[in-house]
């Protein structure tokens, strides 16, 4: 860890702060940035309009409560249109979630990997998964065999980075839920992979 993040190591955190922060790290992951601006940092996690409540009432609590840090809700228009999210320019802050979770200033969609702290430590790779689905991950109906009729809930997450494809497709693979890996998507299908990223339950 590097002299500019003077708080505490991950490893002295809470056992409650530090699965807040596997999913807070898992949403940051999909949906965060951190970038220079004249005055500093600025961090953001940002998404559609449409989810305004969760990001006001579940992922500022979860930024909060890593970082002990305040977070600003926000609702501003972008390039790509209107967004809504969190944002925070506090040193502190920006500087755990580069220092303690190496997460780079500037561009890292094909580059992002799973935090050092999240990776190795495996009671905390549902909560990381399920911080990722909320922002790269889907769900959708998919045709058994060619004889039936019938429908079956599957999972889908992606990464445009390798690397963390790869990372996903292991977690969720030694977490032992039915999985499989197609280019650039870790897919999952059953009620009981459902059941087990919403409960963080094991699997059945």
């Amino acid at each position: 860890m590097s002299p500019r993040y003077a708080g505490a190591s991950f490893e002295s955190f809470s056992e409650e702060r530090q699965h807040a922060a596997a999913e807070l790290v898992g949403i940051f992951a999909g949906d965060g940035t951190m970038y220079r601006t004249n005055s500093g940092v600025v961090i953001e996690i940002r998404g559609n309009p449409e989810e305004a409540q969760y990001y006001s009432k579940y992922v500022k609590p979860l930024f909060e409560v890593t970082t002990e840090i305040p977070a600003t809700p926000t609702n501003r228009r972008y390039e790509g249109g209107r967004m809504v999210g969190i944002r925070c320019c506090r040193k502190e802050a920006y500087s755990m979630l580069q220092d303690v979770f190496c997460f780079p200033i500037g561009e890292k969609c094909l580059t992002v990997k799973a935090p050092p702290p999240v990776l190795g430590n495996n009671k905390l790779w549902v909560d990381y998964v399920r911080g990722v689905f909320d922002t790269d991950g889907s769900v959708y109906l998919r045709k058994g065999s060619r004889k039936s009729s019938s429908k079956s809930i599957a999972l889908d997450i992606s990464s445009s980075s390798k690397v963390h494809i790869f990372q996903l497709y292991g977690m969720v693979r030694t977490l032992g839920l039915n999985c499989w890996l197609e280019s650039t998507h870790v897919r999952m299908g059953g009620w009981s992979t459902v059941n087990h990223l919403l409960s963080g339950g094991p699997a059945s």
